[in-house]
């Protein structure tokens, strides 16, 4: 049985803003980090494995890296 699904990424913007805001990456702006967590979650949202975790650990756990 396959466990991978895409998540509904816009439903968790405000933690990743969150995130992104507290990011201090040397030339970026905030907003830029947003910008590129949003297109790696994108990317990455078809890895998402249900049984392994929820989406928002999933969702904060790629921002966070």
């Amino acid at each position: 049985m396959d466990n991978h699904m895409t998540i509904d990424i816009l439903a968790y913007q405000d933690d990743i803003r969150a995130k992104a805001k507290m990011a201090n990456i040397p030339g970026m702006e905030w907003e830029d980090v947003f910008q590129e967590v949003m297109l790696h979650l994108f990317l990455v949202q078809s890895k998402y494995d249900s049984k392994r975790s929820g989406p928002r650990t999933f969702v904060c756990r790629v921002a966070t890296n």
